[in-house]
């Protein structure tokens, strides 16, 4: 088990995708196997890219490319889509209570 927490582009990517993926879920209308005639789900999905990218103030192209774990994302979009996810990926440099 590691101590320090892995936030790099591949995880950054799965979280990203687990993001989406759980939106398209609750805007569901068809179980997972209709997934692509599913026009509420796809729909919820893109909203929520939509949201991440802008609370995160990043294209909506670049959101994608971390979604599949491009390593030209910036270190400064990483952190941004990071904390428009409210997870902080500075955890590390902080001093316990």
């Amino acid at each position: 088990m590691t101590k320090r927490l892995n936030f790099g582009s591949g995880m950054l990517a799965l979280f990203l995708k687990a993001h989406v993926i759980y939106a398209g879920v609750i805007g569901a209308s068809l179980p997972l196997d209709q997934r692509r005639l599913d026009e509420p789900r796809r729909a919820a999905e893109q909203d929520e890219e939509r949201r991440l990218a802008k609370l995160a103030g990043v294209s909506l192209a670049s959101l994608r490319r971390a979604m599949r774990g491009d390593i030209r994302i910036s270190q400064d979009e990483r952190i941004a889509l990071w904390m428009a996810m409210d997870i902080d990926p500075y955890i590390h440099q902080r001093r316990a209570a």
